[in-house]
């Protein structure tokens, strides 16, 4: 049984060390310092609990709309968990597929209770929205610096985004906003990121995985129009104190709550 808040956290983090492993890769915001990566990102709207009203022809039509529970009074702790770094990839506007709903909101969120409810300190927390390939590659490689030169690190990684199964092999991937999903080769190998992970001195690893890895989207239609089937995807084998948590099995369909 995992408990988040249960996390010890480290009391200093030495931004020089950090600054030196990113200065070439292509960051997520573009950005050269590290205290300006991992800077408080802008929220994004999600679904107003108001009610907005829109004028037409002078008649006025009012359109009711909602926010999850857990959107709102999120939680908020005194303590400080200072040995946990997060990396999270919200995915929601891509280049070649079809969007997925909701997700960069979602990513916010979960930004919002790792800082306010865990206490993990905001420099720690690495968000990543519509993520590209290189954007992908770059965020991991700051996690495994982190988590192999911070002694009795932490990490916790959450993926809300596209998922796709190899056809041949079954192998699950990770799909960028600009993967192709007709190329694999665009895409990042989920068994590529837990042993990636796993090799590193982290203390224990958890994941969210906000995706189901079966070629089929949210709202039930094929990723791939020329795929007329889901495939079960296979069963990615875990190493070391890892827990994942995730939005659907292999041959269910993570969809939208409307």
């Amino acid at each position: 049984k995992v408990i988040l808040n249960e996390y010890a956290f480290k009391s200093d983090l030495n931004h020089n060390l950090l600054a030196s492993q990113v200065d070439d890769i292509n960051l997520c915001s573009n950005k050269n310092s590290i205290d300006e990566i991992t800077q408080s990102i802008t929220s994004h709207s999600h679904i107003s609990s108001s009610t907005n009203v829109e004028k037409e022809n002078h008649n006025i039509t009012p359109k009711t709309t909602y926010v999850s529970q857990v959107d709102k009074d999120i939680p908020i702790s005194k303590k400080e968990n200072l040995d946990t770094y997060v990396l999270i990839i919200a995915n929601e506007s891509y280049q070649h597929l079809s969007n997925v709903n909701f997700a960069t909101n979602d990513g916010n969120i979960f930004k919002q209770y790792c800082v306010n409810t865990l206490g993990i300190p905001d420099k720690q927390v690495r968000y990543c929205q519509n993520a590209t390939y290189g954007n992908l590659l770059g965020s991991i490689d700051w996690l495994v610096y982190a988590l192999n030169n911070f002694p009795n690190s932490n990490a916790i990684v959450y993926y809300c985004g596209h998922g796709l199964p190899d056809e041949k092999t079954g192998q699950a991937f990770l799909v960028p906003v600009d993967g192709t999903g007709k190329n694999i080769a665009t895409c990042y190998g989920l068994s590529t990121l837990y042993k990636t992970l796993s090799n590193t001195k982290a203390q224990s690893i958890t994941y969210f995985m906000d995706a189901c890895f079966t070629g089929a989207n949210k709202d039930g239609s094929m990723l791939i129009a020329a795929r007329g089937i889901a495939i079960a995807p296979k069963k990615e084998m875990l190493a070391g104190n890892t827990v994942v948590f995730s939005a659907s099995s292999n041959n269910e369909t993570a969809m939208t709550l409307e």
